[in-house]
């Protein structure tokens, strides 16, 4: 393993003998993001670049020289520039190459909401729900026209309710 990239490894210390091993190759980086390897450590297989994660056994880091043993330890080192062990990481069957991200994310709150908004802004600015009434005044036109598509989003939630009973339990409805 020693010079290959790897997201995390946990790695059991055993003796003395390994804390001064890697203690002595520890340093505080900014590069690194925290506590690192600044050198490998080819006796144990720890890579230069690999930095020492807080964990259950390891609150503070820069307690490691304190550790009792055994214990376990978890080395982070990422190509990818991931920069933290996530706890979905240690589920089994998760790991940081099946790990996307998810719909709600990439499109609820990413750039796919932002269109959206932008549309309905587009389509209000449009007057093409204006009502045709002369003696309206923009602002009041401008509400009566948010109150159509309202009307609109409304009425096809309730179509889908008739459609699909299950409709409700799939996703959320904003009134």
């Amino acid at each position: 393993m020693l010079g290959t990239e790897f997201a995390f490894k946990v790695f059991t210390i055993t003796s003395q003998h390994q804390v001064t091993l890697i203690a002595r190759n520890l340093q505080f980086s900014e590069k690194l993001g925290g506590r690192g390897l600044v050198r490998n450590v080819p006796e144990l297989n720890l890579p230069a670049g690999a930095r020492l994660e807080p964990s259950p056994e390891l609150l503070d880091v820069g307690k490691f020289e304190d550790l009792a043993i055994p214990t376990r330890v978890i080395f982070w080192k990422d190509s990818r520039r991931i920069l933290h062990v996530s706890p979905l990481v240690r589920v089994p069957g998760v790991s940081h190459d099946s790990w996307r991200i998810d719909l709600l994310h990439a499109w609820q709150l990413g750039p796919v909401e932002k269109y959206v908004g932008l549309s309905f802004h587009v389509f209000l600015s449009s007057e093409l729900f204006h009502p045709n009434t002369p003696h309206l005044d923009k602002d009041e036109k401008q509400k009566l026209a948010l109150l159509h598509l309202k009307s609109l989003l409304l009425a096809y939630y309730a179509k889908r309710r008739q459609e699909d009973p299950h409709w409700t339990k799939k996703g959320s409805e904003v009134p």
